[in-house]
């Protein structure tokens, strides 16, 4: 119950910065891509607690690096674009905010590797 309550939250929360990507000024693909990426994602972390990995580790196979894609080319996209709060605005502050979106991230992607079975 407690990775079904952490995949809601991880949705909202991507919902939120999709949000937020459309009105700072994204490139289009992107931000379709990127939606995509995060909503299987937090589908990824319900198909690990429903313990439903095996049915669909080949998919996820081929599938986790491209997951793995979206949130680099989202660092290298925040650290630039936004006007208001980006790596040249702010620095030390947005490294630090980094690490906080990372450490709420980690896990959702641990589980996405164990759908994938590349666990030994």
């Amino acid at each position: 119950m407690i990775l079904l309550a952490y995949a809601a939250l991880y949705a909202v929360f991507a919902y939120a910065l999709h949000a937020d990507n459309v009105q700072v000024g994204y490139p289009p693909a992107f931000i379709v891509y990127s939606a995509a990426a995060q909503s299987l994602v937090a589908a990824g972390i319900a198909i690990h607690a429903l313990e439903r990995g095996e049915s669909v580790a080949r998919i996820w196979r081929w599938l986790f690096p491209l997951l793995l894609l979206e949130p680099c080319v989202g660092i290298a996209l925040d650290a630039v674009i936004p006007q208001d709060f980006s790596f040249q605005t702010h620095g030390w502050e947005w490294i630090v905010n980094l690490m906080l979106n990372l450490w709420f991230m980690a896990p959702a992607y641990y589980f996405n590797f164990r759908v994938a079975s590349y666990r030994g």
